[in-house]
């Protein structure tokens, strides 16, 4: 079992991966055509739960492949914005 200094840590590096593809995101090129819901930013970023409360030492590869996938579909600013909107929901 984990120490609560080191789940503190574990929780503290994954929000700062999540701000990391946040911000990836949102510096992508601009093209013009918004389509991401917020439901497909849950099903892409689910995967990623478990290992941001600190219940896992890496990312899984679903979360790694749902970041990336979430990060190709959201390609335009109104895209990167819903995004972040419904991530922060």
């Amino acid at each position: 079992m984990a120490r609560p200094a080191v789940v503190g840590q574990q929780q503290q590096v994954s929000v700062v991966l999540v701000a990391v593809a946040l911000l990836v995101l949102m510096a992508a090129p601009s093209v013009i055509n918004a389509g991401v819901t917020c439901g497909q930013v849950l099903s892409y970023l689910t995967p990623c739960i478990s290992y941001a409360m600190g219940r896992g030492s890496e990312p899984p590869a679903a979360c790694c492949s749902g970041v990336s996938n979430l990060n190709a579909a959201a390609n335009n600013t109104a895209d990167r914005q819903a995004t972040c909107k419904a991530a922060s929901a």
